[in-house]
């Protein structure tokens, strides 16, 4: 169920083979957002890896920042770009995600990835990648086993679940569908199990990320958390 990719600015240009084999795997749309003379850039493609590749390759060689990239399957909602990932969340931050979001509710139309970005990133602060409390409400969004990554105009960037992460040739990925046929049985909207998973188990506490001294993050009282303004 798609793949979730950082590449940071040291890191080498991800490979065309591994772009088609992301794309086999992920057929639902994908793209890239990056930073350029000081903005945020978002780049989508429904239809052509080759094309996409070729305008990666041609930013990777003109910013000095990590590359946040995403190829989709679809679980919810339309497949077009409007539901392909990354998503801009404001002229400051893009955030992808992998994985599937309990609380969002069901919807023909939108992906549950557009439901929280609207419902939910979108009300927060300009510059919430910066602040902790933020951070960590993110961490109690994704729970066990949903993986999210953002990145700022600054070049800032954040891996949310990163010990679910593993790098590959110098670069983070959510799982290896950069192989052949990684997905063999791909999960959809139609064969998907939402009580089978833990990530659609809900959960009172996420395990305690390295960051926090191994204290559990919590839900801030003031935040726009409130999923039931979902429904």
């Amino acid at each position: 169920m798609c793949t979730l990719i950082l590449n940071p600015n040291n890191a080498p240009a991800i490979s065309l083979s591994s772009f088609l084999n992301l794309w086999d795997n992920n057929p639902d749309g994908a793209g890239f957002a990056y930073i350029h003379n000081g903005k945020l850039h978002i780049i989508k493609e429904m239809q052509s890896p080759d094309a996409l590749h070729a305008k990666y390759v041609a930013i990777k060689r003109q910013t000095e920042h990590a590359i946040l990239l995403h190829f989709r399957i679809s679980t919810q909602g339309n497949v077009n770009e409007a539901n392909a990932h990354p998503f801009r969340v404001n002229q400051n931050i893009a955030f992808a995600h992998n994985g599937v979001i309990s609380a969002a509710p069901r919807s023909d139309q939108h992906s549950d990835t557009a439901l929280l970005v609207r419902d939910v990133l979108q009300k927060w602060p300009d510059n919430f990648i910066h602040k902790k409390g933020y951070i960590e409400a993110l961490r109690y969004i994704a729970g066990h086993s949903n993986k999210f990554a953002l990145l700022d105009v600054s070049g800032k960037y954040a891996l949310i679940n990163s010990h679910l992460f593993h790098l590959h040739e110098g670069t983070y990925y959510s799982n290896k569908g950069y192989q052949p046929a990684y997905n063999a049985n791909p999960i959809t909207a139609k064969n998907y199990d939402y009580y089978a998973n833990d990530w659609y188990k809900p959960t009172k506490q996420t395990p305690p990320p390295p960051t926090t001294g191994g204290k559990y993050p919590t839900q801030p009282s003031n935040s726009s958390l409130s999923f039931k303004k979902w429904k």
